[in-house]
């Protein structure tokens, strides 16, 4: 079965669009505060046969409150007509974006709405806020997709995929021929909810290898990944860190609970490596503790994610303290030369740019 998907910027940009953009290949409006709709008329759909009979319709769309979508499909098997509708899209094209006094007559072009307006003619289907559909009654070699979106005064829907499907295929072409008569119209209807329900599932199957690839794999799959090597805590990650943590695969695993991997998890997390020091002398064996800047823990929110990711990757049998240092230095609290306090040049004190004392000695006979 063939289809024409929509989910990049360039497949809505080759149709029609008014008060609507294209942001991350998705469609939404561009000003929903105005009560103005957003409209869409697709580019021309070409089956390469005529009296092609639609099968599906898929639009995966984020919808609510005060929201609606409306989806009006055109279709017909005259080349005039598809021939009128694109004279009047390269019009439209054309003055886009251009002043009316600008115009000349030879230039003049039909709003977008009255053009699906005058397309209505053409109509051969009209649903409110769809989500997956049969196209059994749209017939015709070249088809139009029509998009009306309205907003909640604050924001509108937003359209991520559109993906419709051709020719009609039935199951009933696995039964007895008595079955593919028009008077079985209820029967192909019937078994085209499980036919569905069967296709969504077995595209599923099909395109799972796209959750394996760490580039192509949406956020809920790089979980689910990270869950097969122990990653705990996964949803505290951004979707780049987890990338990062997660592209050396299996090796990731094998390593947890070594320093080494420890320190890896926290620079990937902070974008900072760690300082880690074990104990010494009196403290006690099974402690160790974990340094980092002030810049790459910037606040309590931060401090106690970290703490879930060190207690994630940390030897099971070890407790560790994470010591956020200060750029400064204090005396008896965490101070440590070529971390968070640096030796530098011997300069004189300067006062309106004279140099007022040369070196001090405190103590001593010569105070």
């Amino acid at each position: 079965m063939d289809y024409y998907l929509f989910n990049k910027e360039q497949d809505y940009l080759r149709g029609q669009l008014e008060n609507l953009k294209v942001e991350n290949g998705r469609l939404t409006m561009l000003d929903s505060e105005s009560g103005k709709p957003g409209l869409f008329l697709s580019r021309t759909l070409d089956s390469w046969e005529k009296e092609t009979v639609w099968h599906r319709l898929v639009l995966q769309s984020a919808v609510g409150g005060n929201m609606a979508v409306l989806l009006q499909l055109y279709a017909t098997d005259f080349e005039e007509e598809r021939l009128q509708v694109e004279v009047w899209k390269q019009q439209w094209k054309q003055a886009k974006g251009r002043p009316k006094e600008q115009l000349g007559a030879e230039e003049s072009c039909m709003p977008l709405e009255q053009q699906m307006g005058v397309m209505g003619a053409l109509e051969k289907l009209s649903v409110r806020n769809p989500e997956d559909i049969l196209l059994h009654q749209v017939k015709g070699r070249y088809f139009w997709i029509g998009l009306t979106l309205w907003g909640d005064g604050r924001k509108g829907p937003e359209i991520s995929l559109l993906q419709v499907y051709f020719p009609r295929e039935s199951w009933t072409k696995y039964l007895p021929e008595i079955y593919q008569t028009e008077e079985s119209e209820f029967l192909t209807r019937f078994l085209a909810v499980f036919q569905t329900i069967y296709d969504s599932l077995d595209r599923e199957i099909r395109s799972s290898a796209k959750y394996l690839d760490l580039c192509a794999a949406p956020p809920g799959a790089l979980q689910e990944l990270s869950e097969w090597i122990h990653v705990d805590n996964s949803h505290l990650w951004t979707t780049e860190h987890l990338k990062q943590y997660l592209e050396h695969g299996a090796r990731t695993y094998e390593n947890r609970g070594t320093a080494g991997a420890l320190e890896r998890r926290v620079q990937i997390f902070t974008g900072e490596k760690p300082f880690i020091k074990e104990s010494a002398g009196d403290e006690p064996p099974h402690k160790f503790r974990l340094f980092l800047s002030e810049q790459a823990v910037p606040d309590q929110k931060t401090y106690l994610a970290l703490g879930r990711i060190v207690r994630g990757g940390k030897p099971a049998d070890m407790e560790a303290d994470i010591i956020v240092l200060r750029p400064w230095l204090i005396l008896g609290q965490h101070t440590y030369l070529g971390i968070n306090s640096y030796l530098n040049d011997y300069h004189s004190a300067v006062l309106d740019g004279q140099g007022m004392i040369g070196s001090t000695m405190l103590g001593g006979e010569n105070i």
